[in-house]
């Protein structure tokens, strides 16, 4: 679905604990608060890793892209994958919707039949489940 491998400025650094994204244009130095939490996972005998990623704007335009120009099982294939896709990564949802993923949804479920309408029911409860969550933090504050 993202098309993997990509150019080098097409890709970002990714903390595996934390979540966080390194600026690959900074020096480590630069970016020493982001990187603590990983620097003292090694001193406590901790491996963290890096995550070589695909950046959340070239992966969002990869699905928008693949979801308008396919068809048929391979349209399925993509529907089906979002929900999944979702769920393993929470910042790609604030992406697809600022990217105008919702469009693209409802575009893709008007001319699709029901059984699509189902997998974009899916991917949609996880965009729900992230908002809800958003207001529940806002709402705490």
């Amino acid at each position: 679905l993202l098309q993997a491998p990509l150019k080098l400025e097409d890709c970002a650094l990714q903390l595996s604990a934390s979540g966080n994204y390194l600026d690959i244009e900074l020096s480590l130095a630069e970016q020493r608060d982001d990187l603590e939490g990983f620097f003292e996972d090694i001193s406590n005998g901790r491996k963290p890793t890096l995550i070589l990623r695909t950046q959340l704007s070239v992966r969002v335009h990869s699905i928008l892209e693949k979801l308008y120009n396919s068809s048929g099982p391979e349209l399925r294939r993509s529907l089906f994958s979002l929900k999944q896709l979702f769920q393993e990564d929470k910042d790609l949802v604030p992406e697809f919707v600022n990217s105008e993923g919702l469009t693209c949804l409802i575009k893709v479920g008007a001319e699709a039949d029901q059984n699509y309408q189902n997998y974009i029911l899916r991917a949609l409860s996880q965009i729900m489940l992230f908002v809800d969550g958003m207001i529940g933090v806002i709402n705490h504050n």
